[in-house]
Order: C-alpha cells, then sequence, then structure tokens
C-alpha cells in the first residue's frame, strides 16, 4: 500500500476549480468530469473509510461500502489492486472530534455509501 505522500507524489490528485477541492460526491460525476479532461475511469478513486482505525483510503475504481467521494489523478490507475493513504489517522486532534463519527455523517447523505 502507497503511502499518503507516495500516493499524492505518484497519482498527482486533481483539484477541482471551482471548489478548490479534490473530492466529487458520485461515481458518475467523477467520471464525468474525468472525461471532460480528457481521461478515463483508470483516472477516478474511491476514498474510503477505513474499518480499523480513522484513516481514509483511496481504492482504484468504483466501490460500494464506506465511500466518502472519489476523486480523480493525473496518473490513471493499472491494475485496479493498487491501494494507498489518502489521509492518515497520524494528527493530534481534540477529544470532541470524531472521525468515524464525521465519516458516518457524510456517508448518511451521500447515496453511495
Amino acid at each position: 500500500m502507497l503511502s499518503e505522500d507516495q500516493f499524492m507524489e505518484t497519482y498527482i490528485p486533481v483539484r477541482l476549480e471551482c471548489e478548490g477541492e479534490y473530492m466529487l460526491s458520485t461515481w458518475d460525476d467523477a467520471v464525468e468530469a474525468a472525461e471532460a479532461r480528457g481521461m478515463n475511469k483508470h483516472h477516478v478513486w474511491a476514498i474510503v473509510c477505513g474499518d480499523d482505525d480513522d484513516t481514509l483510503y483511496a481504492a482504484p475504481g468504483f466501490h460500494h461500502v464506506n465511500v466518502l467521494g472519489f476523486i480523480m489523478t493525473e496518473k490513471p490507475w493499472e491494475t485496479g489492486l493498487e491501494d494507498a493513504v489518502w489521509m492518515e489517522d497520524d494528527f493530534e486532534r481534540e477529544e470532541e472530534f470524531d472521525l468515524d463519527r464525521c465519516c458516518n455523517e457524510m456517508m448518511e447523505g451521500n447515496p453511495n455509501a
């Protein structure tokens, strides 16, 4: 599995012009945005919540479970077996912040979750 830094350097996530962020809420929106940039679905990754910790992962292609949204990368994935850390749970945070709760709340409003 690629580290967060390795993923960012190798695949280079595409920042969305209008929002200044990376993530789109649906697979269809992400594929459409990729195609508008001359890319294909091999440039689209699902961002998923981890089961064992609060780390977020980038998984190539379409996924159903624990999906927060989808991102595009400049470099396409090749085999579909590539996995990477999107945001590692290695930061200090205040006690009242609960990433699990945050992930659950985000997924409640996401039709892909």
